[in-house]
């Protein structure tokens, strides 16, 4: 008799952007120039904890009007980096559902405005393998960090 192999697929992430951030500001200083650059309300939740034990900065905004969500997400604390990209990128800007090109080429020009942010890029999900489990990483924190906001 054979035995059938399960198999687990994970779907890639659609309909995300990841933007890259180079800066040696900290985290609450980020997500205040995002939030006045950029109109978003930046919340800080619960830290994010990696495989490895380590905590990194969660911030979470939602605009109602376009359905957009982001997450700004730390990848280094005061030991270790989360993971290590080139080039150098201290924060991930997530923005979850569509996201016009015309709406992101403003949001890099803002971004590129603020002091001290060194470098701003879209990351390809495509080229970066290893994105897709922090990814999960990520989205499962927040739906844990939303569910537990409801719960209070």
């Amino acid at each position: 008799m054979v035995k059938s192999k399960n198999t687990l697929s994970v779907a890639s992430f659609d309909d995300i952007t990841i933007v890259g951030l180079c800066t040696h500001l900290p985290d609450y200083q980020v997500a205040w120039y995002l939030n006045k650059q950029i109109g978003c309300n930046f919340l800080k939740y619960d830290d994010i904890m990696s495989e490895q034990g380590e905590e990194y900065s969660f911030y979470l905004s939602n605009d109602e009007s376009d359905y957009n969500t982001f997450n700004l997400v730390a990848l280094s604390n005061i030991e270790t980096r989360w993971v290590v990209f080139s080039p150098p990128t201290d924060y991930l800007l997530i923005i979850r559902n569509y996201f016009d090109n015309e709406k992101f080429a403003h949001l890099v020009e803002r971004l590129r405005a603020v002091p001290d942010i060194i470098a701003v890029y879209q990351i390809d999900l495509s080229r970066n393998k290893l994105l897709n489990s922090i990814l999960e990483d990520i989205e499962m924190h927040e739906m844990w960090v939303l569910s537990k906001d409801m719960g209070e």
